[in-house]
């Protein structure tokens, strides 16, 4: 016995749904507006903040190897790029990055970078060009700059924490 309303799939009654090609035509769409949102966003803002990331990175590896030291390591900031540096008796040896292998790490062109050199102690210490540790409450700062967007890392006195 049928109930009313339910149709009869023999009588030419079309079943409700969609189509495989309909499914394909909106996710195919789906696609391409999610292409044109990701490309509105400005990509300069990710490079700022992968330059930075790479700076701090830095920075705690210098710190590390002055950790592991006699001699203090620190970090020789220019608006182009930075090189890990090593002082050795009243002078600075250039040493090698781990993120080039060699030398000079040079940001992208559309990213500067304040500059200064920034050294560490055996214990981690931020210090000053005479290696005494910097004890005033100012934290060090870089800046990343880049198409009006600016990312700053810090250095903390006494512990020489990098955020």
């Amino acid at each position: 016995m049928r109930r009313s309303g339910q149709g009869n799939p023999a009588k030419g009654s079309a079943p409700s749904g969609f189509t495989l090609i309909e499914l394909v035509v909106v996710f195919v769409l789906l696609g391409i507006l999610s292409l044109a949102a990701l490309n509105a966003f400005n990509n300069n803002d990710a490079d700022i903040v992968t330059e930075a990331d790479s700076l701090k990175a830095a920075l705690r590896y210098a710190q590390a190897r002055a950790m592991s030291d006699v001699y203090q390591w620190g970090l020789k900031v220019a608006s182009d790029g930075y090189t890990l540096q090593r002082r050795v008796d009243e002078s600075n040896e250039d040493a090698a990055l781990p993120i080039t292998g060699a030398g000079k790490y040079e940001v992208d062109d559309a990213v500067t970078l304040s500059g200064g050199t920034y050294w560490f102690d055996s214990r981690g210490r931020p210090v000053d060009d005479d290696g005494s540790p910097i004890t005033d409450q100012s934290t060090l700062t870089v800046t990343v700059s880049g198409d009006g967007d600016d990312v700053d890392v810090e250095i903390v006195p006494y512990t020489g924490f990098v955020k």
